[in-house]
């Protein structure tokens, strides 16, 4: 009785949330909505054109507001994504340089790559780099070519340097190599490693995936991962036009609820960082045995994400029984609110871009068999799936990183998340090392 008056003041929530959120949207958010986005196009018009006068027909306000609003600098934060592969043999640098040349640099998808990124009239710009040159983005690591790099130096020395500050002084993104790595020093093997650093507005993960697989992989390994982010979408074209549809009833409510809570000023649990330090720790785990989460996967009918996830939960709840910290709600020693990364599938082309969305999610850490967990967790990952915060929290800043620096900044200060939860999708084959830290 108890279970079925909760659902029923929660399906009354629910369309209350509607209601409001479609009189707010349509009578204030869109009329004034309209009228900002004649001015700002206004704006635009008028950079863009002082921009040409200026540097020439190459150079223009930043199209993609999904892309400009990763120019945002946060105190500590960082703007680069660290993409880690090792190899088991020793890489050319001379083919690795010429590759770019032949199947990235010369093609339409991935001329992003000779832009930079830079602030003039007041909005975040794109300029051609009229003094390209390949030599200085695909390099070896300065000091590395007769030297042999372990993990524990690769952590503590190399990747630091690398998570440098990139800004329109100097390259934004690189692909450096490192010719001689061992994880121990008493390896018998030597090899190599490579680590490609991006600044976020080039690009995503899904993204990054794509170009690696066009342009380094070809025949039957044409696409060595196990998640294609071009593949069609699974579900009914009419539960994606539902979806669609639930999203534009909400899109006032997810404004105003952005605008206070549950941001990261607002969500306390024992992630909440009030201010960043600007120390990164770099490392990975053991490796994950896929064959026993094939075994979980098999027998409890559950997906990865949800495995991982459960998993990550009952991390969590050993790490609050071994260091307990201050409780800010009843609520903390069950739960914990963490920033979800999901792309949004599918990506229409090969052309670089940011298309993936962060959102909250709650993590069940309460005292429970690793199977109640997963159950509860698998609740929660299927209403993630419907949850209109997901395709909108890609929407609406790809709306505000369209408008002048000063008040897209402003957006994006408000927004945070207490722990971001990132993730990419694993090679198909054994052999593919490849980890990533995003900011």
């Amino acid at each position: 009785m108890k279970h079925t008056k909760a659902s029923e003041e929660s399906n009354l929530h629910f369309l209350f949330r509607i209601f409001w959120s479609s009189i707010v949207g349509i009578f204030i958010i869109i009329p004034g909505f309209m009228i900002l986005y004649v001015i700002n196009e206004t704006l635009r018009f008028i950079a863009n054109t002082r921009l040409r006068r200026k540097y020439g027909s190459k150079t223009h306000v930043l199209e993609e507001g999904s892309d400009a609003v990763w120019l945002y600098k946060a105190q500590n934060g960082k703007r680069q994504i660290l993409y880690l592969a090792i190899n088991d043999e020793p890489m050319d640098l001379e083919k690795h340089r010429q590759n770019y040349l032949d199947k990235v640099l010369c093609r339409p998808a991935y001329q992003k790559l000779k832009q930079i990124f830079a602030v003039d009239f007041g909005f975040n710009i794109q300029k051609y780099d009229k003094d390209f040159d390949i030599k200085k983005h695909v390099k070896i690591f300065e000091g590395s070519e007769d030297r042999v790099f372990t993990e524990d130096e690769l952590m503590d020395h190399v990747l630091p340097v690398l998570s440098e500050e990139m800004d329109d002084s100097k390259p934004q993104w690189e692909d450096v190599i490192i010719p001689k790595f061992k994880y121990e020093r008493t390896d018998s093997k030597l090899r190599s490693a490579r680590v490609f650093r991006v600044h976020h507005a080039y690009m995503d993960g899904g993204s990054n995936l794509l170009m690696i697989a066009d342009t380094q992989y070809e025949g039957k390994d044409k696409f060595p991962f196990v998640v294609d982010p071009t593949a069609p979408p699974k579900i009914a074209l009419w539960k994606r036009a539902l979806y669609k549809f639930n999203c534009v009833l909400l899109f006032a409510w997810v404004i105003l609820h952005g605008l206070y809570a549950p941001t990261a000023k607002v969500v306390r649990n024992r992630f909440r960082t009030p201010k960043l330090s600007g120390k990164t720790n770099y490392g990975w785990s053991k490796p994950v045995p896929m064959e026993l989460l094939q075994k979980i996967r098999t027998a409890t009918g559950q997906s990865m994400p949800t495995i991982l996830m459960s998993v990550l939960g009952g991390a969590i709840r050993k790490l609050n029984d071994k260091f307990p910290c201050k409780r800010f709600s009843d609520n903390d020693q069950n739960e914990i609110t963490v920033g979800m990364v999901a792309g949004i599938f599918p990506y229409p082309d090969l052309k670089l871009k940011n298309r993936h969305s962060i959102f909250h999610m709650k993590i069940d850490v309460s005292d429970k068999t690793p199977l109640s967990r997963l159950a509860s967790t698998c609740g929660t990952m299927q209403k993630a799936v419907w949850d209109p915060h997901a395709y909108l929290n890609l929407f609406i800043p790809g709306l505000f990183g369209r408008t002048p620096i000063w008040f897209s900044d402003a957006c994006m200060s408000v927004m945070g998340f207490p722990l971001v939860l990132s993730n990419i999708p694993v090679a198909q084959k054994v052999g593919h090392e490849f980890i990533q830290r995003a900011p």
